[in-house]
């Protein structure tokens, strides 16, 4: 039996990254996501606690560092951050949209992301100037860390 198979699971394209409506491109390089998941094993006691009966996600959270040549936006976002604020309120969308014709290529969304004070800014002679911004993203009110749709 002959088997077909499509190439569109495997296709990338360029995202238009975008953090509460701001434009965070063009990006340097694609970003990098990182999941940070903690699992508590719950253990049967009949035999010693040797033998794992479930896993509970009990933290679920991803770092996201982007590397961005649009400096005035990465640092009128940096710039807005203050001593003091509680940068854990301040969670906003943050998204990832392919730049492509075809109107059916999925978006990558993060509910609940902050910036985090972690600014990077490597202004270059004669190059593109790059700013690194890092973010968390954190489950939204259902427990969702992302949607891919």
């Amino acid at each position: 039996m002959e088997q077909t198979y499509s190439i569109a699971p495997i296709k990338r394209h360029p995202y238009l990254a975008a953090f509460d409506g701001e434009i965070l491109g063009p990006l340097a390089e694609a970003p990098r996501i990182e999941s940070d998941m903690k699992v508590y094993d719950s253990m049967i006691y009949e035999n010693g606690g040797n033998e794992e009966v479930s896993k509970t996600i009990i933290r679920s959270a991803a770092k996201i560092t982007i590397r961005t040549k649009n400096i005035e936006t990465a640092l009128a976002l940096a710039g807005a951050l203050t001593k003091g604020g509680n940068v854990a309120a301040q969670r906003k969308v943050l998204s990832f949209t392919p730049i492509t014709e075809n109107a059916d290529e999925k978006v990558l969304t993060f509910p609940a992301a902050v910036l985090l004070p972690d600014l990077e800014y490597v202004p270059t002679m004669g190059g593109d100037h790059i700013a690194t911004l890092t973010f968390m993203a954190y489950p939204d009110e259902n427990g969702k860390l992302f949607t891919y749709v």
